[in-house]
């Protein structure tokens, strides 16, 4: 029984850690995705000749 407590202890440890670190890099990770994605945009914007 202890042994079941400690792996689920550990599992719960282990989820945790993964959630924080989601909540901590995700959103400035989608800023950067996001410029990144405008500035391609208007990148290809720039090539297209205006019609």
């Amino acid at each position: 029984m202890a042994v079941g407590s400690a792996a689920g202890a550990i599992g719960a440890g282990f989820s945790l850690a993964v959630w924080v670190v989601i909540l901590l890099v995700g959103p400035p990770l989608e800023r950067r995705t996001m410029a990144n994605a405008r500035a391609a945009e208007q990148a290809a914007q720039r090539l297209v000749p205006p019609s």
